[in-house]
């Protein structure tokens, strides 16, 4: 719980300047607040529905079939165009270490060819887009 506390806390600090005390407590009353909806779908707020499902099933759409995906594209995106073959050659071969040549192209294909394409299948899909 606390290292997935940090995450919101250090943007409020770092980026937003707020100190770390009222970070924290902002960030703790927020998550608080969702979960506890997600929570109480069970039965106090079991007849509460945005898009048809109740809070705990939104929650959980949103992450799985929104979220999660999104996520995947931009990380496919900045490992495949930004990050840079040095880097990733030095990551898969341990600085040199290894030899491992090949791998990097293959990687460097899937990562900036395929693994968006298929991500975005996935997205489309979990929205209901794409029909299996």
């Amino acid at each position: 719980m606390i290292s997935l506390l940090e995450v919101p806390v250090a943007y409020l600090h770092e980026e937003l300047r707020f100190s770390r005390r009222i970070a924290t407590i902002i960030s703790v009353l927020v998550i608080a607040a969702l979960g506890s909806t997600a929570t109480l779908s069970g039965s106090a707020l079991a007849e509460f529905t945005i898009l048809g499902r109740n809070m705990f099933d939104l929650q959980d759409f949103l992450s799985s079939n929104v979220l999660m995906p999104i996520g995947g594209i931009f990380i496919a995106l900045f490992a495949g165009w930004k990050l840079g073959s040095r880097v990733i050659f030095d990551e898969a071969t341990n600085q040199g270490t290894l030899n491992n040549n090949s791998f990097l192209a293959v990687y460097t294909f899937i990562v900036r060819y395929v693994a968006p394409v298929a991500i975005v299948v996935v997205l489309l899909y979990g929205l209901g887009i794409i029909k299996a």
